[in-house]
């Protein structure tokens, strides 16, 4: 019982070459295949994300480009929330960082990064780069894409410029009680492994039911400053500042979405940053 014509004519086929391969004068039958252009978008610095082929883009997009219905939650340093690759690919957040001096009002719904209140100069935008290697939006002529530019990123605002206390801690048995139940639920943790070059676990990635990500350089090799060991569950480009191995002229690091500032504000930008978390 066929649906739809084109099962069908599928069936058909392969009935027909599994008859054409039963004839003693033929070699060799095979269905002729109906082939499609892969999907690459056209952002302008996609070129730079050599990355991408490393974990099977741009391959993978012919299957999805994400679901606005799949929302990641990016814990870091916070967001750029006008950054024009991540305009539109943002859902509501918080800030949960309590100390009003890291951006001078303390727990509440705006998880905007302030950068590095002090040293304006020296502001990273973590979380901004993160939430441009899961989401930023891609095929809009500008900037980079994302890994999965159709789903939504939510920022949660739990580190300032200069660190928390979200990792490096030894284990907890209510931190673990607390990851397996997220589990349970439907909720899949991915965290750092740490850039430690350390084989000894690494909470929270460390724990049961989270999973844990390991970097790799441009020729696949464990980075340099990559924990490893045991503990680690998979491992993704996460990149080499200090070479070019691809040759295109830049440093080896991922290229997402970012920031510069100083004392006159923010500029929007794109970095190269290297790291687990990359």
């Amino acid at each position: 019982d066929f649906q739809n014509s084109a099962r069908r004519e599928r069936w058909e086929t392969l009935i027909s070459v599994k008859q054409l391969r039963r004839q003693p004068d033929v070699r060799h039958v095979e269905p002729n295949y109906r082939l499609h252009t892969a999907l690459e978008p056209n952002d302008s610095a996609y070129d730079l994300q050599w990355h991408y082929p490393l974990i099977g883009l741009p391959a993978a997009w012919d299957v999805t480009i994400g679901d606005p219905g799949i929302v990641v939650a990016v814990i870091d340093t916070g967001i750029l929330s006008d950054h024009p690759d991540l305009a539109g690919q943002l859902v509501a957040g918080y800030d949960f960082v309590r100390d009003p001096a890291a951006d001078g009002d303390g727990i509440d719904p705006d998880p905007e990064d302030p950068g590095n209140r002090a040293n304006p100069g020296n502001s990273r935008f973590h979380g901004t780069h993160v939430a441009g290697t899961v989401a930023a939006r891609g095929n809009n002529r500008i900037g980079v894409s994302g890994v999965a530019w159709g789903a939504r990123v939510m920022p949660l605002r739990a580190l300032d410029d200069g660190g928390g206390s979200l990792s490096g801690e030894g284990f907890s048995q209510m931190n673990q009680a607390l990851y397996r139940e997220l589990r349970e639920r439907g909720t899949i943790v991915v965290a750092s492994a740490g850039n430690e070059a350390t084989r000894a676990p690494a909470y929270p990635a460390a724990y049961d039911g989270v999973i844990s990500v390991a970097a790799v350089d441009a020729q696949r090799e464990i980075a340099s400053y990559s924990n490893r060991g045991t503990s680690i569950d998979i491992s993704a480009p996460g990149g080499d500042g200090s070479t070019d191995f691809n040759g295109d002229g830049y440093p080896d690091g991922i290229l997402s979405t970012g920031g510069s500032a100083d004392d006159g504000g923010v500029e929007f930008a794109y970095t190269f940053l290297n790291g687990t978390s990359m």
